[in-house]
């Protein structure tokens, strides 16, 4: 959290032109890091994951860093990228992928039957940040069914694993291409796409 605050702090100026003061923001911050995500920009950007309560959502921004002329100035707006709950287990987070793309984390693992894990990866393409991937792992903690679907938005690749334990694993593959930028995909409203919703017989 002093991390992801001192990122917020350098961001303030840059988040207050996006229509928020930094008193406002500050309590907003949800998780940030450094990362080196646009080739148009020198040194490391800034990513910051802020809490939307009146929507139950988190905004993404991603912020020009130093020395670049244009640090504190927004790279990337996505407003309602994620979904974020209240309680532990429901907290969406960012974090690096060991390839330096930025994963957008979110879950919903607190309560409830059906439990969910969701990561959209991003990454640069063409001079252009998109969602490059999404993986979505999902579980029925009465039946202990679970299923893993992963899809490469850019090549279009996307598998999807099912089963339980008295069943034998279903899986299914395909292709289907979307360049789509953080923003796009947050109008869309961030649903799984059809071939990643899975159906545990209950």
């Amino acid at each position: 959290m002093r991390a992801a605050l001192a990122l917020a702090l350098m961001a303030g100026p840059a988040l207050a032109q996006l229509g928020d003061d930094e008193a406002a923001i500050l309590p907003r911050v949800l998780s940030a890091v450094p990362v080196e995500i646009s080739d148009a920009h020198i040194g490391e950007e800034r990513a910051i994951l802020l809490a939307d309560e009146a929507e139950g959502l988190a905004d993404l921004v991603i912020l020009a860093g130093h020395p670049d002329e244009a640090a504190g100035q927004a790279v990337v707006v996505a407003r309602g990228l994620v979904w974020a709950g209240q309680m532990a287990g429901q907290g969406p987070f960012l974090e690096l992928a060991p390839n330096g793309s930025l994963r957008v984390q979110s879950q919903q693992t607190a309560i409830g039957r059906h439990a969910w894990e969701e990561t959209l990866t991003l990454a640069e393409r063409d001079g252009q940040i998109l969602v490059a991937g999404y993986t979505l792992t999902s579980w029925d903690r009465i039946t202990a069914f679970s299923g893993r679907c992963d899809w490469n938005l850019l090549s279009g690749r996307w598998e999807s694993v099912s089963g339980g334990p008295d069943s034998d694993d279903v899986t299914l593959s395909g292709r289907e291409a979307l360049r789509v930028t953080p923003a796009e995909w947050a109008a869309r409203g961030g649903e799984a796409p059809e071939f990643c919703r899975f159906d545990s017989g209950d």
